[in-house]
């Protein structure tokens, strides 16, 4: 268990945010390279874990992970959009052949 006072990284704002607005004003998705760029840039600050816990319930979600941000962000636009993991529409689209 991680004690409460440990210290934690956390976005501000959240990455999800951040990536999510410069799709919106691009008009269009973002590429690898572009999400790499913003995650990189992205302001942070270091806070306790347990404030960082209690942030995760106020925003209802886990933020994108900033090592693995590509393929993260790929996971949130994905929820953002209302669409179902790769895995289940592969499977749900195999019931129906």
């Amino acid at each position: 268990m991680i004690p409460d006072n440990h210290p934690g990284i956390v976005f501000v704002p959240p990455l999800r945010v951040v990536l999510q607005r410069a799709e919106q004003e691009k008009g269009a998705p973002l590429v690898e390279a572009e999400v790499i760029e913003l995650c990189n840039k992205a302001m942070c600050m270091t806070v306790p874990f347990s404030a960082g816990v209690e942030m995760v319930h106020e925003l209802g979600y886990v933020d994108v992970v900033p090592e693995d941000c590509w393929k993260d962000w790929q996971r949130h636009r994905r929820q953002i959009n209302g669409e179902p993991e790769p895995g289940l529409w592969t499977w749900l689209r195999g019931l129906f052949k």
